[in-house]
């Protein structure tokens, strides 16, 4: 059985245009909708990202303040360390620079350096005397009673005093050069003890030479202005100025 379609035709058309407007409105409000949402969720992320790089921001800025304090307290620190340097040299009685020259004048036209070492040692008898002074046991005998130990706290009993030495080593022509430079620094004022480690025959491509180590050690109380005033007289001394306080002239 057949139906038949008693509505007009612009019913009908009518009807099914206001159908494609519904969709469309329906569409569009889904889309508007939907940019709608993912504007409000970027703008909430980028607000978070700009608290973020607030804070990283003030974060950095205090980093670089501390930065800032530590290297001007690290250059402040520097500058201490070679001021003090230049006032430790000062106030040395034998400065490095005068030990230098000394091994530099004592060296022949035929020899060379290739070590030259600056330290403070203790001889080893004198730390052993020192430490049999220390300690001296008081007793009557064996077997009757504990040993009584008593240390010396004497305050006229000073310690040893370490002293300086001048490790040289190097090369020169002959034996002659290396006696030179033996007897040259075993004469000096200043030296207590001059120790020739060893002297030995190094050869090379140009020729042969003496390789030779020599140990220059000073005395304790080894003073360069005493040393000025005895040989060269370029400083007069007066025993009643301590010193620091010389005049001039």
């Amino acid at each position: 059985m057949s139906q038949m379609n008693l509505l007009p035709e612009y019913y009908v058309k009518r009807r099914f245009r206001n159908r494609v407007d519904m969709l469309c409105v329906i569409l569009f409000s889904l889309v508007m909708g939907g940019v709608i949402v993912v504007g409000t969720l970027q703008g909430r992320k980028y607000r978070d990202t700009q608290q973020e790089y607030e804070l990283v921001s003030e974060q950095f800025q205090r980093e670089a303040g501390s930065m800032d304090v530590f290297m001007r307290l690290r250059k402040e620190k520097r500058d201490q360390l070679t001021a003090a340097a230049q006032v430790s040299q000062l106030e040395e009685r034998v400065p490095r620079s005068y030990l230098v020259a000394t091994v530099a004048r004592a060296l022949p036209e035929n020899a060379c350096l290739s070590v030259l070492d600056i330290s403070e040692k203790m001889s080893i008898t004198a730390a052993m005397t020192q430490a049999k002074k220390g300690a001296k046991p008081k007793g009557k005998g064996r077997g009757k009673g504990p040993m009584n130990v008593t240390c010396s706290t004497d305050p006229r009993e000073e310690a040893p005093k370490p002293k300086l030495v001048v490790q040289i080593g190097g090369y020169a022509a002959t034996d002659a050069d290396v006696a030179q430079i033996y007897t040259t620094l075993k004469s000096h004022s200043i030296t207590n003890d001059v120790q020739l480690r060893h002297t030995r025959e190094y050869e090379t491509e140009t020729g042969v030479y003496r390789e030779f180590q020599i140990d220059w050690t000073l005395q304790e109380d080894a003073d360069v202005l005493d040393h000025l005033t005895k040989d060269v007289g370029v400083v007069q001394a007066d025993p009643e100025i301590p010193r620091g306080e010389r005049k001039d002239g």
